[in-house]
């Protein structure tokens, strides 16, 4: 027997006497997970893993009996349902919000930034852009930085393009009536 082999095998010792210590329920791996490099081994010792994990997790039963509910029949709740994407700036009374809409993979988040004018007023909404995601990179007073990605389609080839790039958002909260949009680095 080489020395490495040894090491090895006293090494795996010591971790399932840890592991049997420490009670934690363990989960046999595939055949031949063991062999380095071999992906779906890898797949399927992580997929047994996830399975155990969902078993671990405590059950939710009943405590009384269902409620059977209907669909609300009022149309202005279409477009608070339609809703994809949400990014509250509650210190500023503001928000980023995104509804689904259009082709999914060419664009599909129309992007609006809202200022909240007062319960009487409601939300004074900029439309921003549309975009395929986005995210917000930096917030403080009156300034918003959001890294864009969207696609467009190359006029040569047809097939579609996808870039990415950063938008500032200024606003003064006092003033609603217009915000500025600045391409950022």
């Amino acid at each position: 027997m080489r020395k490495t082999d040894a090491l090895r095998g006293f090494l795996f010792a010591a971790v399932f006497g840890l592991v049997v210590a420490c009670d934690v329920p363990q989960v046999e791996p595939p055949a031949g997970a063991e062999r380095e490099g071999d992906a779906e081994a890898q797949a399927a010792a992580s997929e047994a893993s996830a399975d155990a994990a969902e078993r671990a997790r405590p059950r939710t039963n009943p405590t009384g009996p269902a409620e059977t509910l209907e669909p609300s029949v009022e149309p202005q709740l279409q477009g608070p349902a339609s809703v994809a994407r949400l990014h509250a700036m509650e210190s500023q009374n503001a928000k980023l919000f995104s509804t689904a809409g259009g082709d999914p993979a060419i664009n599909g988040l129309y992007t609006y930034f809202a200022l909240f004018l007062g319960p009487a007023e409601g939300w004074q909404v900029f439309q921003i852009g549309d975009f395929e995601d986005w995210t917000v990179l930096s917030e403080r007073q009156g300034r918003v930085v959001i890294e864009a990605r969207e696609s467009t389609l190359n006029p040569d080839t047809g097939l579609a393009m996808t870039r990415t790039r950063r938008i500032i958002i200024g606003f003064d909260p006092r003033q609603s009536d217009s915000i500025t949009v600045t391409p950022g680095s």
